[in-house]
């Protein structure tokens, strides 16, 4: 912003402009929160969404002032468009879910997570090399360092388009009980309970137990007979409201 405001200004002329814009930003993420809110989005997504936004702003900038102008064109819009979401959200029915959709998301999910994940767990840099072939967004670094594992030696993650839903897929190598391990991680705005009991009745898992904080579930699976590891698991994240929003991990420990 200082690159691009007017060079002549005098000091209390900046100051204003400078307050103006941040006012502006205020007022856009508070908005942007209460439709997070709306939509039961979790901090840690809304924090990605953010994450996201910010680097595409950024990339179209492309750190110069010569895109400026199209981009408040482009974004005075976008505001605009919000608050008519916002005014739209208000007055909006209560959400009637499909049955037919909704088993249809689940089965694709549950086909997305375990074609994804559930078979490379002996290596994945195997996801990566799909991940590339197949074009994935990768994720911006703020993202990718709010996913990260805290011991992990490696990481990757990407936003993924499939079958109109968006998921969030990282992989990372770390040590569980002091042994080496391989792990892929998909998250995703839709319910737990659906999507994983569709899981567990396409592989052999044996459940070895969960942990409730009063916010969060935490669910231990063993995998049983699985084809390329000979010890590995499935854990599963939710929120107690079951709520729309899950993350599954499959890991291979070496």
């Amino acid at each position: 912003m200082s690159q691009c405001l007017p060079t002549k200004l005098d000091a209390k002329d900046s100051t204003r402009l400078h307050q103006s814009f941040e006012r502006l930003q205020s007022v856009g993420l508070e908005h942007m929160k209460w439709l997070a809110g709306k939509a039961n989005i979790s901090s840690a997504m809304q924090q990605q969404i953010t994450s996201t936004a910010t680097s595409r702003v950024n990339t179209a900038a492309k750190g110069s002032c010569e895109a400026v102008p199209s981009l408040i064109q482009e974004y005075r819009d976008k505001c605009a468009a919000l608050f008519e979401n916002v005014t739209a959200a208000q007055k909006e029915p209560p959400h009637v879910v499909d049955p037919v959709l909704a088993k249809e998301n689940a089965d694709s999910a549950a086909k997305f997570i375990l074609s994804t994940c559930y078979e490379a767990i002996d290596d994945i840099s195997r996801i990566s090399s799909y991940a590339r072939m197949m074009k994935w967004h990768e994720l911006p670094a703020d993202a990718k360092n709010i996913m990260k594992p805290v011991d992990t030696t490696f990481f990757e993650g990407w936003e993924v388009d499939q079958d109109g839903m968006t998921y969030f897929v990282s992989v990372n190598r770390g040590h569980f009980k002091g042994r080496p391990t391989e792990v892929c991680q998909v998250m995703a705005q839709q319910r737990a309970g659906p999507i994983i009991s569709r899981i567990t009745r396409a592989i052999k898992t044996r459940a070895v137990g969960s942990n409730d904080d009063g916010g969060q579930i935490k669910e231990l699976y063993e995998l049983v007979a699985h084809p390329s590891v000979k010890s590995g698991a499935m854990i599963v994240q939710r929120a107690a409201d079951d709520r729309a929003f899950f993350t599954v991990a499959f890991m291979g420990i070496k």
